[in-house]
């Protein structure tokens, strides 16, 4: 199908007394390049057009690519049909062999491979990831709340069930997972990393690496679409002071300490939960929401008001969302 397909850039290097180089790329980062045995000659008669070059190599037949851009000059010069062809035939099958997935428990590679169902947001856009107990409750009819899991977890071998989490790390996933979301943590950054983490059973939601920025989060939305043919539900992180460095049980041989200083004098906050020692940036992370269906607002500071900030979420995005409905 079309909207399954991945975009390709094909570029290619003909010049006279060398052989044809087809050189693929794709949004994965994979580049790989061919050399047909053939040497490019000089054009007796009628020389290979660009046009014919590139409508050749535009063809993948029932390949999952889609060539999205053709590069290349080639002035008075010739070259076979079928040496164009089979060179771009075989540049295709190497990106194949790069993108499957090596199995130690298999002889050769497997495709990788899952199966995704549409899902879509809920009824509340903005997503307050609780991870200190609030002095002012935060309850409110305009965004959700739900409370991130420890990233250090002391129970991680027994079967327990997760219901409306947010999820710190792999080993959640193990777990009986009921309206979760994966979170910050997870270092989501793509769209094929997205979409494996949507198929789990019990995630609904995903929050985006917060070092994602707003070019690479519009490219991912669009490749997913394209390849899965619904809209993600993705949160993008829009303010909350970041975990810098989590610490199993005691990171200095003093107890209680609340907050340290490097060679510049910057401040660290540090906060203990469950034999956790957690390392936060003083200086809140602050982000705008340009493309992403949801937003979100790491909380933890008793000093910031959070309804505020959440409440500012709220109306950015709203008013985004809103103005996209009109303009439809």
């Amino acid at each position: 199908e079309e909207g399954r397909r991945s975009d390709i850039r094909i570029t290619y290097e003909a010049s006279e007394g060398k052989p044809f180089t087809v050189t693929v790329s794709d949004n994965r980062g994979n580049i790989v390049a061919v050399h047909s045995e053939f040497i490019v000659s000089k054009a007796k008669s009628s020389p290979v057009s660009e046009e014919k070059i590139s409508q050749s190599l535009s063809k993948t037949a029932d390949l999952p690519y889609r060539a999205v851009s053709v590069e290349g000059t080639a002035g008075n010069i010739f070259i076979p049909v079928s040496v164009i062809n089979e060179t771009r035939r075989q540049a295709l099958e190497k990106l194949n062999e790069i993108r499957s997935v090596l199995h130690s428990d298999r002889t050769q590679a497997r495709p990788y491979d899952f199966t995704l169902k549409p899902k879509e947001y809920g009824p509340l856009r903005v997503l307050a990831m609780m991870r200190d107990k609030m002095m002012e409750p935060l309850d409110n009819e305009r965004w959700m709340k739900r409370s991130v899991c420890p990233p250090i977890n002391p129970i991680q071998d027994q079967p327990v069930s997760l219901n409306g989490m947010i999820l710190s790390q792999a080993g959640d996933l193990s777990m009986d997972l009921s309206h979760c979301i994966g979170g910050l943590n997870l270092n989501i950054a793509n769209s094929y990393s997205a979409a494996w983490l949507l198929s789990k059973q019990g995630i609904d939601g995903v929050v985006l690496s917060w070092e994602t920025g707003n070019e690479q989060i519009r490219f991912l939305i669009d490749a997913f679409i394209s390849r899965y043919g619904f809209e993600p539900p993705l949160y993008k992180l829009v303010y909350g002071h970041l975990s810098l460095m989590y610490v199993k049980d005691r990171f200095t041989s003093e107890n209680g300490i609340e907050a340290f200083s490097d060679l510049h004098g910057n401040i660290f906050k540090v906060k203990y939960n469950n034999g956790m020692a957690e390392i936060r940036d003083t200086k809140p992370f602050t982000a705008d929401n340009p493309y992403c269906g949801g937003s979100a607002v790491l909380t933890g500071d008793q000093s910031e008001n959070y309804k505020e900030i959440l409440e500012e979420a709220y109306e950015e995005l709203h008013e985004r969302i809103q103005g996209i409905r009109t303009q439809g």
